[in-house]
Formats: structure tokens, C-alpha cells, sequence
């Protein structure tokens, strides 16, 4: 079994890309990353990783006395620990101004108010062509962060519903097969989280051309670097205009018809 471990940068409606970036562990060694994680914090001092408090060193958090030399360290840690359980990992990077002008606003209502969530459901598309590629017999487990108690939250909701547009597709791939999880709880979403900050800030760089943290490009550079057995392990896209205008023309053609 294989478990995808999805993390999302960019949700705050003042930034200005959404990404989902996702790292894929076989499930039999899921344990032996939790070990790993667990004995990194106890080594370094803290309880739950979360890559942007500790790099900003947030002043409410438990990094805010770390100097830059113990944030480096410990990053580079959390990355060696992703890349040595993760079979792979995906970034998918969306200019959310570019979305909104070229993707039609019925469109839009039909996949979801929320940029992130038309991340999700690209990301979901080309991680079932990796299964198959991959021939990967059992359907994924998908775990996403928690995004709270609240069942209404819409966030959510239009997670389940991509989904459930994916079950339709492949019935018996996506229903059960798919939970949000607390990333306080869930070390594999740690590992998420810093390839979605550090994917997050290096489509900032390329998008819109503001400096990013040395940590971030550093990151970025060993992420591209791991090529296990040849291959690369990391698939980072970020949309460009055309590739959005053909997704577009494709998800429309079937209403021509």
C-alpha cells in the first residue's frame, strides 16, 4: 500500500500563488519515518515541525530562539528524512491572478472556489497516471492536513468533493481511501509541509520575482538533486499560461459535444 501525505503554502487569500505538494511513502515504512521524526525532536527540542514558524522564528512559537545555523540544520534533517521514505513527491504551483483570468467562472464553480483545491484535483490526476505507471495495484491513501473540526469548514468540503469527482472517474480508488489527519499528530505531514513551503517559496521566486530565504533555495537544490536509481524524485510544476489554457480547452471540450 502507498500513502500520499499532502500539505498545501499559499492558502492565505493575501498570497498570491496556492500550491499542493505531496510526499508519497510506502505504507509498510511509514513507522520507521515517525521514529526518525520523533527522534529529531527529541534531539533538537521541540514537539511538531512546521517549516515557516521555525524559519521566520515566530515569536509565539517554540523556535523563536533558534539561531539560523540550528534552523539549517534541523531543515535539512526534515528533508533527508522525506527524501529517504518518500518514493517520490509532486508540487504543483498555481499564479492564482493567472487562474482567475483564464479559468472561466462557471468553470471555477464547478471545481471549487478555492485555488488550492484546483492544485488538489491536478495533483490527484497526475498521481493516479504515477500509480499506473507505477503499477501500483491498490488504490492510494491520501492524507490531508486537518484543516479543523469544523464539517462545514469549505475548505473541506471541496477537498471531498474533488474527491468524490475522482471516485467517479475510478470507482473504488478515492471513497475510504482518503482522511484529514492533525499534522501536529502526523510526522508525514511534517515532511509535506516542508516540501510545500519550499517548493511555495521558489514559485514565488520564479512568479513573481521577490528574494526568497537562502533555506528555500538551499532545499530547493537538494530536492532537485535526489535522483534515486537515476530518476527524479521530484516533480515541481508550476502552471504557465498556455498549460492552463489547454487544461481549460480539455476540461470544456466534453460540453461541446
Amino acid at each position: 500500500m502507498i500513502t500520499v501525505y499532502a500539505d498545501d503554502s499559499g492558502t492565505d487569500p493575501q498570497q498570491k500563488i496556492a500550491i499542493a505538494s505531496a510526499v508519497i511513502v510506502e505504507s509498510r515504512r511509514i513507522e520507521s519515518l515517525e521514529q526518525e521524526v520523533a527522534g529529531l525532536s527529541s534531539d533538537e527540542g521541540f514537539s511538531f515541525f512546521h517549516t515557516s514558524e521555525c524559519v521566520a522564528g515566530n515569536s509565539k512559537s517554540e523556535f523563536r530562539d533558534w539561531d539560523i545555523e540550528k534552523k539549517k540544520r534541523v531543515c535539512s534533517r526534515m528533508r533527508e528524512i522525506a527524501m529517504r521514505y518518500g518514493i517520490n513527491a509532486l508540487s504543483i504551483a498555481i499564479d492564482k491572478d493567472l487562474y482567475d483570468e483564464v479559468v472561466p467562472r462557471a468553470l471555477r464553480k464547478e471545481l471549487g472556489e478555492f485555488h488550492y483545491t484546483w492544485a488538489v484535483g491536478f495533483m490527484v490526476e497526475i498521481l493516479e497516471r504515477w500509480r499506473t505507471d507505477a503499477k501500483v495495484g491498490s488504490p492510494l491513501e491520501y492524507k490531508f492536513d486537518w484543516m479543523g473540526e469544523d464539517k462545514r469548514n469549505p475548505k473541506k468540503k471541496e477537498i471531498e468533493a474533488v474527491m468524490a469527482k475522482a471516485e467517479i472517474r475510478r470507482p473504488g480508488h478515492y471513497k475510504g481511501h482518503f482522511s484529514f489527519c492533525c499534522a501536529k499528530r502526523t510526522p508525514g505531514l511534517q515532511c509535506a509541509d516542508i516540501l510545500a513551503w519550499t517548493c511555495y517559496n521558489i514559485a514565488v521566486l520564479k512568479i513573481v520575482g521577490n528574494s526568497v530565504h537562502k533555506i528555500a533555495k538551499e532545499g530547493f537544490a537538494e530536492f532537485q538533486a535526489y535522483r534515486p536509481c537515476n530518476i527524479e524524485w521530484l516533480q515541481a510544476i508550476v502552471q504557465t499560461r498556455e498549460q492552463l489554457t489547454n487544461w481549460v480547452a480539455d476540461e470544456l471540450r466534453p460540453r461541446r459535444a
